[in-house]
């Protein structure tokens, strides 16, 4: 399978199941699979299975906000244990 029957195949994926694909690339801290599917996505027209700039700014903006929100517990909780 070439690069291009690659991309073509995941644009064909449903919505939702692209969607997914992302998140699940970020809760395993796999930032290079986010950044390359968000590429095909919004390389591709919406009519041909892309996805709008809007969406995975917001998945990106979801997963960023939970990044810190963790990060504030651990600070905290490295606080509260001197």
């Amino acid at each position: 399978m070439t690069h291009n029957e690659g991309n073509e195949m995941i644009l064909r994926f449903p919505r939702e199941i692209k969607i997914q694909c992302m998140r699940d690339a970020l809760e395993q801290d796999n930032f290079g699979m986010f950044m390359g599917l968000s590429k095909v996505f919004l390389d591709a027209p919406i009519s041909e299975g892309g996805i709008e700039t809007e969406v995975i700014q917001a998945i990106h903006d979801e997963y960023m906000n939970m990044r810190k929100e963790e990060h504030d517990v651990d600070a905290q909780e490295n606080i509260d244990n001197g």
